[in-house]
């Protein structure tokens, strides 16, 4: 006795597990790969030095789990780089964006942070974490 698979449902589980793997790479490439960058860290370092978030939050500040990358460029020498992540603390949770440049001549970061009263750049300026 011949089992015969019909060839709609080998097209079916081929194309979920290729969904599910573009899931996956999407997730990591807009979702986790921002978090291994220097702009990351060095945000996350304004962020749980700011006054304001620690005085809304408290300490220790925590990052999210996930920080979405918006925008990153780089070549020739400069990087840009734009992503949001969210960042709590005992006292609530709120959120978190930022933008850098980093070039051999020039740069810069902006630290943006919701507050109650809506986004406040809580760094804008030269590029401290070089």
């Amino acid at each position: 006795m011949k089992i015969q698979m019909r060839s709609g449902a080998g097209g079916c589980l081929f194309t979920f597990a290729f969904s599910m793997a573009m899931i996956v790479l999407m997730t990591y490439i807009f979702g986790l790969s921002v978090k291994n960058t220097q702009e990351y860290a060095c945000t996350m370092n304004q962020v749980s030095r700011n006054s304001l978030v620690l005085r809304e939050l408290g300490e220790p500040i925590e990052a999210g789990r996930i920080a979405w990358l918006y925008s990153r460029e780089s070549g020739g020498g400069r990087a840009t780089t734009s992503f949001g992540t969210s960042v709590s603390g005992p006292y609530g949770r709120s959120q978190i964006r930022a933008n850098s440049y980093l070039a051999p001549v020039g740069s810069y970061l902006l630290v943006q942070y919701r507050s109650e009263e809506g986004w406040l750049d809580i760094y804008t300026g030269d590029y401290p974490c070089r």
